[in-house]
């Protein structure tokens, strides 16, 4: 089986190809490039666990075979197209056990996905032997990216089906009406909480639903207006069943590709808040109201002045609303970011659609925040204005902060670990191939009879051991040094921007003095010693296995000439 087997055969299930039937853009494919390659028989196959299972055939009748008899297990092994120009009778066997096929010519090119997994191949069989030139070559792979992307294609129309039964099952749960229009005015979408109170319009127009001509007349005039870009709200006032009904009213625009093609609407009974809220006449006190009630930070600004902010803002800010409403939005912003803000700040203010990036500030306190800000343009006090709203994402922020940081660190020591030493290692090459003056060495260290240690005091007095020895490392380097972990009982060592091989042999003698004293661990005394391999660049150092790699050879004649010494790379070790 491939590494990671049970990886691809997950992806490959997740297309949901698998079993389903003939379909005519696949069999258009194989059919273009069998009259194309003049070949034949042509296939799309997907390799299952115990089989291959074929969508496409041309000039053949086949469904599925085992997979150790398949053609195709040589392409998936070598991940790369397969050509076999003169097959010999009985070199690969029969196709699926059917002995008229006598192939004598084979080529295959893998279905690969844009993550690099492999589901299977686009193959040609011929019975005569021959060559495939560059340009047949090139037409085989480009139908094979062909085959990915109507299965891209697939995969993206069922997300689309999914996604939009989620919007249904979430527009059935909103607590006010909602509905969607197309730009004639047809009902395209309307949830249960409208159709109670105004009953099934899905395919009709406004006209047709049975409304007053006043509320009509409101109704279309907004319908209108949002069709020109303008998101409308307001409240409108009904009477039925001799009660007046106030809502709160939107109806904006759908935007798709820089055009509107419809529009959505949101009627919010608000006929008990208004009765309650009756000094309440205009709509950004209302809007006000209801700002304060939510759990998210918002603030309107017009350019760079804070106009306005609700208090969950003032809580995240830690500045209060008089405070917030004295400065200017870039005050708030962290001083290492806010160039780069204010640009992006600018640039969205008078965008048609809401725009969404991160953000960094300086609390009050001096703290760093994170916030994740939408921003869209409205009208405020009759001007243009800029409203945002703000989650505070700092605990999502220090949490991949975190796994980033765990990813290149060694968890019993916190010092780096073997990625994030190759890492540096391969910068120090890069910078030592531009310049010349830009010398550095690598220190390999293994700790002499540590499993010894281990297996006497014990799994925790050796892990103490290990932290201790790391502590003691740093402490022997300067602040540009890196000591990392590389594993079990072996560390390593970058120097950079030494001048000779004194640098690091003055080092390694220091390391050795370091770890001949005690260590006094759990109640024990514990003396351990090192061996040290140590290696410069050079300019056929190509990668930091490179260095590593002749660092622990070095280190092993340490280790041979008596443990708890260091030895310096010789080129000439190799030979020996």
């Amino acid at each position: 089986m491939l590494q990671n087997e049970q990886e691809r055969l997950e992806v490959l299930r997740r297309y949901e190809i698998l079993d389903t039937p003939p379909e005519a853009a696949f069999d258009r494919m194989t059919r273009i490039v069998a009259r194309q390659l003049m070949v034949p028989i042509a296939w799309i196959s997907f390799v299952d666990q115990y089989r291959v299972w074929f969508k496409s055939v041309w000039g053949l009748e086949l469904s599925q075979i085992e997979r150790s008899k398949s053609w195709c297990q040589q392409v998936i092994f070598q991940a790369d197209t397969v050509m076999l120009p003169e097959i010999l009778p009985g070199e690969w066997g029969d196709l699926g056990g059917d002995p008229t096929i006598s192939p004598a010519f084979y080529a295959g090119v893998p279905l690969k996905t844009v993550d690099g997994w492999i589901l299977g191949t686009l193959s040609v069989l011929d019975r005569i032997p021959r060559q495939l030139n560059s340009d047949q070559l090139t037409l085989l792979e480009e139908i094979a990216a062909t085959v990915l992307d109507e299965l891209e294609l697939r995969l993206a129309l069922r997300k689309a089906r999914e996604s939009e039964a989620r919007l249904h099952t979430l527009v059935e749960q909103l607590p006010f009406e909602f509905w969607l229009r197309d730009v004639s005015g047809k009902c395209l979408m309307q949830n249960s909480t409208s159709i109670e109170r105004w009953g099934n319009q899905i395919g009709q127009r406004p006209e047709a639903s049975g409304l007053s001509p006043d509320l009509l007349a409101t109704w279309q005039t907004s319908n209108q207006r949002a069709l020109t870009g303008e998101v409308v709200q307001g409240e409108v006032q009904y009477h039925h069943q001799g009660r007046s009904h106030t809502f709160f009213n939107i109806v904006a625009p759908i935007w798709e590709a820089a055009q509107i093609t419809g529009i959505l609407g949101v009627n919010i009974d608000i006929t008990e808040r208004k009765r309650v809220e009756e000094a309440l006449q205009e709509s950004e006190a209302k809007f006000r109201t209801l700002a304060e009630m939510v759990p998210v930070g918002i603030l309107i600004a017009t350019g760079a002045r804070i106009r306005y902010v609700n208090s969950a803002m003032s809580a995240i800010t830690g500045y209060s609303r008089e405070e917030l409403l004295a400065m200017t939005f870039w005050y708030v912003m962290a001083p290492d970011s806010r160039d780069l803000m204010r640009e992006q700040w600018l640039a969205n203010q008078n965008a048609a659609f809401p725009s969404r990036y991160e953000m960094k500030i300086l609390t009050k306190h001096g703290l760093q925040r994170w916030l994740d800000i939408t921003t869209s343009s409205i009208e405020f006090a009759g001007h243009p204005a800029t409203l945002g709203t703000a989650f505070d994402i700092t605990d999502r922020k220090r949490v991949e902060e975190q796994l980033v940081y765990d990813a290149y660190h060694d968890p019993l020591t916190g010092i780096p670990n073997r990625a994030l030493f190759q890492d540096r290692v391969g910068q120090a090459i890069r910078q030592a191939k531009r310049s010349k003056e830009s010398l550095f060495g690598v220190l390999f260290i293994d700790l002499d009879h540590f499993k010894t240690i281990n297996d006497t005091l014990g799994h925790l007095v050796g892990d103490q051991l290990l932290i201790a020895i790391a502590q003691r490392l740093r402490a022997c380097l300067r602040p540009t040094d890196m000591v990392a972990r590389l594993g079990g009982d072996e560390f390593a060592i970058l120097m950079e921007k030494v001048k000779d091989i004194e640098d690091t042999i003055y080092v390694s003698d220091r390391i050795l003095k370091t770890l001949a004293e005690p260590f006094y661990l759990d109640g024990h005394e514990v003396t351990i010693s090192a061996s040290i391999g140590v290696t410069l660049y050079r300019p056929d150092y190509n990668s930091p296995e490179d260095l590593l790699r002749d660092a622990d050879l070095v280190m092993y004649h340490a280790k041979a000439a008596g443990r708890g010494c260091y030895k310096v790379f010789d080129p000439a070790m190799i030979a020996s």
